[in-house]
């Protein structure tokens, strides 16, 4: 018998309350294990069709590959038993359109499970190897499950039991990720640059950064690519909840923060407020190791 309590929650825009399922905390190692199993089977899916791909054009002119319209798929099927429940919902970026807006997505689930189907769509359409598939867990707002598949270079990357753990795919090595550390600023090095189609408009304005902590480095990729090539020492900003929800899982486990650029103050939930309607985040936020945030802020805004 499912549970309701009454919450009021502004911005839907209608004056009724909505009604909210109480909905039980599901098994966290059970909802890894079901994680796991699908990034396995989307990243190999995904590897096999990649040479013969072709890109097309959603609206805005972001690319998207037969992959993501198949992972997304996917995902709606293999994960059909949870999403079956009272409370929860899949936040799929290849069906944004078809999902409600955040204030009604947050006034009336308690699990969102966020998927990016090929996290550096631009570089695997190009038959590059650092794009990986993306899924996340969110509970009341809190990334607590999730992560990322790189099958071109063996590399899982996801929160088993609390912690932050690496798997090498191909040997089925595991070992913790490295913990978030604070960086000597002054003998690292600050690399922004660019990844995507030749003919993508405002290439400039769209951009990812990084700090490493290697005097050279060649990254191509998406987000996951970032935490991948400098687990314990990058940081980058977040623009999507697709951005935030598996590596944001994965970023708490290893001890980074996610803290506001313009304030400093940390992310510690998810709310609708943070979201447009399109699921893009109305602020800048970064993920860094809170020593370093001043450094970050003043090399990335000026100030």
């Amino acid at each position: 018998m499912i549970e309701f309590v009454d919450t009021i929650y502004h911005g839907l825009g209608r004056d009724k309350v909505p009604r909210i399922p109480k909905t039980s905390r599901i098994d966290l190692t059970s909802a890894a294990k079901d994680i796991k199993s699908f990034l396995l089977e989307a990243g190999a899916h995904a590897l096999k069709i990649q040479k013969d791909i072709d890109r097309q054009y959603k609206q805005g002119e972001q690319a998207v590959t037969q992959a993501d319209l198949d992972i997304s798929k996917m995902a709606a099927e293999r994960l059909s038993h949870w999403l079956g429940q009272d409370g929860h919902v899949l936040i799929d970026e290849e069906s944004v359109d078809t999902i409600s807006t955040p204030a009604e997505v947050f006034a009336t689930t308690r699990y969102q499970w966020v998927l990016d189907p090929v996290d550096g769509t631009a570089g695997y359409a190009l038959g590059r190897d650092r794009w990986s598939v993306s899924l996340g867990l969110i509970e009341d707002g809190v990334p607590v499950g999730g992560g990322f598949y790189m099958p071109a270079l063996n590399a899982l990357i996801m929160v088993e039991e609390g912690r932050a753990v690496y798997t090498n795919t191909k040997t089925g090595e595991k070992s913790p990720m490295p913990q978030a550390k604070a960086m000597d600023v002054n003998s690292q090095i600050f690399i922004e640059t660019y990844y995507g189609f030749e003919n993508y408009k405002n290439a400039h304005e769209r951009h990812a950064r990084i700090w490493l902590n290697t005097p050279e480095c060649a990254v191509q990729g998406g987000y996951s690519t970032f935490m991948h090539q400098a687990a314990g020492t990058s940081i980058f900003e977040l623009y999507s909840i697709w951005d935030a929800a598996g590596i944001a899982a994965i970023a708490r486990a290893a001890g980074y923060k996610i803290m506001s650029l313009e304030d400093g103050h940390y992310w510690e939930a998810m709310e609708a407020k943070d979201f447009s309607d399109n699921w893009k985040l109305n602020s800048k936020w970064i993920v860094a190791h809170p020593d370093n945030f001043e450094a970050i802020r003043g090399a990335l805004t000026g100030k």
